[in-house]
């Protein structure tokens, strides 16, 4: 080939990949100070408030991130136990550290099987490694959205757009470290599958359909798959019927590509979903959310898509404005910027009527609807079988999916000028927005002259008050304060985007198209980087998870026995990282047995459906020393009966020795027989100072010796236990982990029955003399789950081949390609 013709071919080829360049560096730049050697991608800094964790503190610390928990208290925790067990070769079943033990594979969230999460196999510290699974997951979700786009006939650059606002627009950045987001970036690539089912159908496209319902299965957020599939099916119907006429033939073969995707998907997905399944049965969630009322209107959620600082931006010094209904978190799934959502609408004037934009509009608008709680919408989806249940919140990226690619389809329409009226209204509209924006932030720059008059106006609005519950005295008193620092940090940076954003329409609407794509990609961006930097921030690695003195006394004094950690001195769950065995956790299931047993003990402050038990702070209970609590931590003096104290730090932290705990196997010398769990229960609340007594759960005529004798324990891994007992005649022995189902127990290795015990533990029995009793820990599903995987990928394999060689089919009805502009 000659070399001008070679030249030319490595142009072209780098014009082909230059629009999927923004959606490569924008991850890169949003988290590269993570990259930087000594530093690591992470909000653990928010746990160095507790007293425990408070000696490593630098001088007058700030915490980076302090509004969402869950990827210090659950997501990092799990991931080290995860990867700790498959190094060793083991599948990591159960986390003995938490709620006295507890499923870890199915609890929904752990992700063991997220195809992205192998660079924390690849360190013994997974925060190290957060920042490449993190970069994974934002390429990934940025390639599937641009791919969507493209596919539905947008031009490289829209389509271009259209990634870079999925892949940090609001649920995206705001949720990367939680394993919602390890599910929803799969989103764009299902819904690439689904066009493919609706256009032009055949056992191939189903395929591709279910196995990207796989991975995002996969990914460990059985909620977020659930609305996920929801949406493809609707779409899958809607798009169908919009390309080959509405009619019951119609219906009936999209409701055949659907239920054919379904059953492949679950058998695929049975390694997850079934201990999923399992783990739920145990909990408490789901009680707890049924039993919940319907969540009521939430008129915020739109209002924050035009105005995201309406509940101030705490990670840059101002003010939570909005107590639970925090900026950033549950009402910002759907911001994709105010020049994003602008072209979004640009996007539908310009939708033909076949097109696949008007299906996304409406798919996009119900899942918005259904977010705000709509009262329709919101009865209909929680008569649902599985998504009844979940929280609505966590279907906005649904939403911004839609939004995405609309904006990149408004996009092609504002540089072809085919609703020119249009976008210069639009223009006029953002340049109104940015200036109101301008103004206001200097009204606050100035402190706010007159606020009080204008909030006790907006106080006769209901639903505005609603809007700040439980934050009205820092409005009333602290709020022109904080006001300089909002308007300075955000609204008045933020309205200058808006404008500049205005400037880019305008000019547009005047026919002037050179580097227009390049502009608005750029203005977007600063506008997302303005909603989200520093939300997930980088911080030295010695502030995340340090170890300190006054824990390593914790750990000594625990010996291999639990600790209960009193005021906070340890956020729930913490205790996994550090290898230490609590009595608390944090789990969005639940164990619904150790919340009845903690219930039992006292009375303490209720927590949510998926908290139960984070309150539970009842150390002079039983209840404590049958758990095995051997160490109690306090930030005050404790004065309590069998409580010796070990050592006392100024600034609070008291390590007490609990010499009435129990050993963590034990033999009774009396045993109660009992139906269910109601029955032990109320049998149990009538025992209170009873000792050496087994409340064992076993069907009538199970005989239940009791005799003399002594056991010892140790753990081989974290779902084995071996036990040596000693018996002088037939027994139990009692062993003080939760209770579950798939415990497996055996004597010398004949097989025996595991009872449900004190409500939450369990028991063996065992015959007289000396015996080694071993108990294993797995899913009671678990060889079910691997057959029907098996089975599901095998029909994937024979599907694919009999399908025979990809032909592109006349009836393929895609949406038309339109030229870049």
């Amino acid at each position: 080939m000659p070399q001008a013709e070679v030249t030319v071919a490595h142009k072209g080829a780098g014009l082909k990949v230059l629009p999927l360049l923004p959606i490569v560096l924008v991850p890169l730049l949003w988290l590269a100070p993570a990259l930087r050697p000594g530093y690591v991608l992470s909000s653990a800094d928010s746990l160095l408030g507790s007293y425990l964790l408070r000696s490593a503190a630098p001088a007058h610390h700030v915490a980076a991130n302090p509004l969402i928990g869950d990827t210090v208290m659950q997501m990092m925790p799990w991931h080290r136990e995860v990867a700790s067990d498959l190094r060793a070769g083991r599948m990591p079943f159960w986390n003995p550290h938490a709620f006295a033990g507890s499923p870890l594979m199915g609890n929904a969230q752990s992700g063991v099987l997220d195809p992205l999460s192998f660079p924390y196999l690849l360190t013994r510290d997974p925060v190290r490694a957060n920042v490449w699974v993190m970069l994974l997951r934002l390429w990934v979700a940025g390639l599937g959205a641009w791919l969507l786009a493209l596919r539905l006939g947008a031009g490289k650059a829209a389509a271009a757009l259209s990634g870079v606002v999925y892949q940090v627009g609001g649920f995206t950045l705001v949720w990367l470290q939680c394993s919602v987001v390890a599910s929803s970036v799969w989103f764009p690539w299902v819904f690439l599958a689904a066009e493919g089912v609706a256009a032009v159908g055949g056992a191939r496209r189903i395929l591709l359909l279910a196995g990207s319902l796989t991975l995002m299965t996969f990914g460990g957020h059985m909620e977020a798959t659930a609305f996920g599939a929801l949406g493809a099916a609707v779409y899958v119907a809607l798009r169908r019927g919009q390309l080959r006429g509405w009619s019951l033939g119609t219906l009936a073969r999209s409701s055949g590509a659907v239920l054919g995707c379904a059953l492949l998907t679950a058998a695929l997905t049975a390694p997850q979903t079934l201990p999923f399944l399992e783990a739920v049965a145990q909990g408490s969630v789901l009680a707890g959310r049924h039993g919940s009322e319907v969540t009521p209107l939430r008129l915020e959620t739109p209002v924050v898509m035009v105005f995201p600082f309406l509940f101030g931006r705490p990670l840059a010094g101002e003010a939570n404005l909005a107590g639970d209904n925090v900026n950033f978190c549950e009402e910002s799934g759907e911001y994709a910027s105010v020049l994003g959502l602008a072209l979004a609408f640009l996007g539908l004037l310009g939708a033909d009527r076949r097109s696949p934009w008007r299906v996304l509009a409406a798919i996009g608008l119900a899942a918005l609807l259904a977010t705000a709680g709509v009262p329709p919408l919101i009865r209909l989806v929680r008569l649902a079988p599985i998504v009844g249940a979940a929280a609505l919140q966590r279907s906005a990226f649904i939403a911004l999916l839609c939004l995405a690619l609309l904006a990149g389809r408004g996009l092609d329409v504002l540089a072809s000028g085919q609703v020119p009226r249009a976008a210069r209204i639009l223009g006029w509209i953002l340049a109104g927005t940015g200036a109101g924006a301008v103004v206001h932030g200097a009204w606050l720059l100035a402190g706010a002259p007159g606020y009080l008059s204008l909030f006790r106006l907006a106080g006769r609005l209901p639903f505005v008050v609603s809007w700040f519950t439980g934050k009205i005295d820092v409005l009333v008193n602290e709020f022109p304060r904080l006001a300089p620092a909002l308007a300075s940090h955000y609204v008045l940076p933020w309205g200058g985007v808006v404008l500049a954003g205005a400037a880019v329409v305008q000019a547009a609407a005047r026919r002037w198209r050179p580097w227009l794509a390049a502009v608005v990609l750029g203005v977007v961006t600063a506008d997302l980087a303005l909603f989200g930097w520093g939300f997930n921030p980088a911080i030295p690695v010695a502030l995340a998870y340090p170890r300190t003195e006054r824990l390593a006394r914790l750990a000594e004094t625990a010996g291999d026995g639990r600790v209960m950690v009193l005021d906070w001195g340890l956020l729930a769950n913490v205790a996994s990282w550090y290898g230490l065995d609590d009595i608390n956790g944090y789990d969005v299931i639940g164990r619904r047995r150790l919340t009845a047993l903690m219930r039992l003990a006292c009375s303490f402050r209720p927590g949510p459906p998926h908290w139960p038990i984070a309150w539970f702070d009842c150390a002079a209970s039983p209840v404590v020393d049958l758990l095995d609590v051997r160490a109690v931590a306090s930030a005050r003096p404790l004065q309590l009966a069998g409580l010796e104290l070990v050592s006392a730090a100024r600034g609070g932290g008291y390590i007490y020795r609990n010499t009435r705990a129990m050993p963590r196997a034990w033999v009774p010398v009396r045993a109660i027989r009992v139906a269910d769990l109601d029955e032990s229960v109320r049998v149990a609340s009538g025992m209170a100072g009873a000792t050496g007594t087994a409340l064992v759960e076993a069907p009538a005529g199970t005989p239940l010796p009791a005799s003399p004798g002594t056991a010892s324990w140790r753990r081989q891994s974290a779902g084995a236990i071996e036990i040596d007992a000693s018996m002088g005649g037939p027994g139990l022995v009692v062993v003080s982990e939760s209770y579950d189902p798939g415990w497996r127990a055996t004597v010398d290795g004949a097989r025996v029955p595991v009872h449900p015990c004190d409500i939450a533990l369990m028991a063996v029995p065992v015959p007289g003399g000396v015996h080694r009793v071993e108990l294993v820990f797995r899913p009671r599903t678990w060889t079910l789950a691997l057959l029907l995987s098996a089975a599901g990928l095998a029909a994937m394999i024979v599907l694919a081949v009999a399908g025979g060689p990809q032909r592109r089919s006349r009836r393929d009805l895609r949406a038309p390609k339109h030229p870049a502009p």
